[in-house]
């Protein structure tokens, strides 16, 4: 979808550094965050001109199809890389000051992970933009994994692995729906935390 506009109007706060955090599906990774998101896999477009509340705009590029939303180590780089945007932000205590957070998708659970397992934490001058986050999970998960598991459904088991979704990459594996026949008690208590986590700082 094309904005029509190529300028967006003023800003009605104070201008802030934003990070724009993809969701799954990329197998890209960066260690520096990026002045474009060409190398996102097309998860995001150039929000550049678009974006008056941005006084800079950084995308992070991360390995989003082999490690799932509640994996320790993607939560943190979620962390990390947010903690690079401001320079009032403490790394050591993990307080991500006076930035605009925005994840989309699977990386919304990812960020609400990793707020709810305390890797790090945000100031009450940092606001989270949460695109399309599936805080429940998403049915398609099952789905496939329903499709994946069933010797019978040769023909779209064989379509799926044309395109690299049977087996299932662990990342899409992880959104399998809360409360599921998929899911577990541990998976629904992680859906449980992140969704407390979400609705005490998303925007």
């Amino acid at each position: 979808m094309a904005m029509d506009a190529t300028e967006c109007g003023s800003c009605l706060t104070t201008p802030r550094p934003c990070i724009f955090l993809h969701g799954l599906g990329n197998s890209n990774e960066e260690p520096t965050l990026q002045d474009t998101p060409k190398l996102t896999k097309r998860k995001f477009g150039d929000i550049h001109g678009h974006a008056p509340c941005c006084s800079e705009i950084k995308y992070a590029v991360i390995n989003t199809n082999d490690a799932g939303w509640r994996n320790d180590t993607l939560q943190q780089k979620f962390c990390d890389f947010s903690l690079q945007m401001s320079p009032t932000s403490d790394v050591a205590a993990g307080i991500i000051d006076n930035t605009i957070v925005v994840t989309h998708s699977m990386g919304g659970l990812a960020m609400a992970g990793a707020l709810a397992e305390g890797k790090c934490k945000f100031s009450k001058t940092t606001s989270w933009v949460a695109l399309s986050a599936p805080m429940t999970g998403s049915m398609a998960s099952d789905y496939l994994m329903d499709i994946c598991d069933d010797e019978d459904a040769t023909l779209a088991r064989d379509l799926l692995e044309l395109v690299g979704q049977c087996p299932m990459p662990k990342a899409r594996q992880s959104t399998i729906y809360e409360n599921g026949q998929y899911s577990t008690p541990s998976i629904d208590a992680a859906y449980v935390a992140a969704q407390e986590a979400y609705r005490g700082d998303v925007q």
